[in-house]
């Protein structure tokens, strides 16, 4: 679960940051201009495809705070990640975690750019419609497959436009294919990766496939969450509280002397006590 819920967040985070339209989309209050050029797509898509080319071209040259406002995207989907997943993380690792993170979602957004710069409208969908789209395609996520990208690239045509890639080898086994294919888990799990199309296209093809996390695995986080027994009495609560603290403070010594220096160590315990989870959301991209 542990896993699922970081590439949730990831997902979640790329989809608010990176695969956008254009990095123009959080700078000096234009955080409308998805919405405009997502509505333009469908009305006009010529007019969408010239807008967009004009924002990309003056994405190249502006900063946000000393940074170009791609680099200032990636900084904010590292930011976001790191401050949900670091609880779990023991210290000696985090920084390792941080670099290859930043690398990853670097690579995320090399090739998201391409993709901006396509005639075609090329989306992320996070399974807000996929009931009512049935024809996008997603699969159950699994532990054992690595961690899902991005399109690698849809091959662009000599007019500017998008192909599919071509079917991808899979090492499943015959019992995760049987799985990946069960209508009740797709319809009702959550999603944690989005789904890539093209929107340009009459039946808006799928580039690559979004992930789902089956119920069968929320069911079961739930029930070992219910499993834990909550302490009832003033006592009992009290020598819960001392052995989490006593347990935290082996693990991390240095957490330990911080802790000291709170207010009855209040501040501390609040802070480890913050919510695990965050919400984002996000819309796709392309451009000329």
């Amino acid at each position: 679960m542990r896993i699922a819920l970081f590439v949730s967040v990831l997902g979640h985070e790329l989809c608010n940051h990176v695969f956008q339209p254009t990095y123009l989309h959080s700078f000096a209050g234009l955080s409308g201009l998805g919405s405009v050029l997502k509505t333009l797509a469908e009305a006009q898509p010529d007019l969408e495809s010239h807008l967009r080319s004009v924002l990309l071209k003056a994405s190249t040259s502006i900063t946000v705070e000393n940074e170009p406002v791609d680099r200032a995207c990636i900084k904010a989907v590292v930011t976001a990640v790191k401050d949900v997943v670091q609880m779990v993380i023991p210290e000696a690792k985090r920084t390792r975690f941080e670099a290859e993170l930043h690398d990853f979602c670097n690579t995320v957004c090399e090739r998201w750019r391409f993709i901006q710069t396509l005639d075609d409208r090329i989306v992320p969908n996070l399974g807000t419609d996929r009931f009512s789209k049935r024809k996008y395609n997603w699969a159950l996520f699994s532990c054992n497959i690595p961690t899902p990208s991005p399109p690698a690239g849809p091959k662009q045509r000599a007019n500017g436009t998008a192909s599919a890639p071509g079917p991808q080898k899979r090492s499943a086994s015959p019992a995760s294919r049987s799985q990946a294919s069960s209508t009740a888990d797709l319809a009702a799990g959550i999603a944690v990766w989005p789904a890539f199309y093209n929107l340009t296209t009459v039946d808006e093809e799928t580039l690559a496939e979004g992930y789902i996390l089956p119920v069968s695995l929320t069911r079961a986080a739930e029930e070992e969450q219910n499993a834990v027994p909550t302490p009832t009495s003033p006592s009992a609560r009290s020598n819960f509280h001392k052995e989490q603290r006593e347990m935290e403070r082996s693990l991390n010594p240095k957490k330990r002397r911080s802790s000291i220096a709170t207010v009855n160590g209040q501040a501390g315990e609040a802070k480890e006590r913050s919510s695990f989870l965050s919400k984002s959301s996000g819309s796709g991209a392309k451009g000329v």
